[in-house]
C-alpha cells in the first residue's frame, strides 16, 4: 500500500493526496465528512491491520471503534509533537 491508498469498507481506494496513517494514542482527530472530533485511545502495533486506530468520537459516539487510515480522517493535534517541543 502506498501513501495515497486506504481501505474503505474493505475495498482498496486511492486518494489524490497522501493519506496520513501515523496516528498515536492521545491524538486529536477529525472526521471531515461530518466534522466529528475524536481522540485516538488505542493503536494496534500490527502494521498489516487495516483498522489500527481505536477512536472515541465526541459527537456521534455510536461511531466510536476501530478505524483505519482514510482520506476523511484528519490529524488536528498530536500529543507526541507537543511533548517533543521545548
Amino acid at each position: 500500500m502506498n501513501e495515497h491508498e486506504y481501505y474503505d469498507n474493505g475495498c482498496l481506494e486511492t486518494a489524490t493526496a497522501p493519506v496520513y496513517n501515523n496516528f498515536g494514542t492521545g491524538d486529536l482527530v477529525s472526521w471531515a465528512a461530518d466534522d466529528d472530533i475524536g481522540i485516538v485511545t488505542e493503536v494496534l502495533l500490527d502494521t498489516g491491520a487495516h483498522e489500527r486506530y481505536y477512536i472515541q468520537w465526541s459527537v456521534d459516539t455510536r461511531a466510536s471503534g476501530w478505524h483505519g487510515a482514510h482520506k476523511s480522517l484528519i490529524l488536528l493535534n498530536s500529543v507526541r509533537v507537543a511533548q517533543a517541543s521545548p
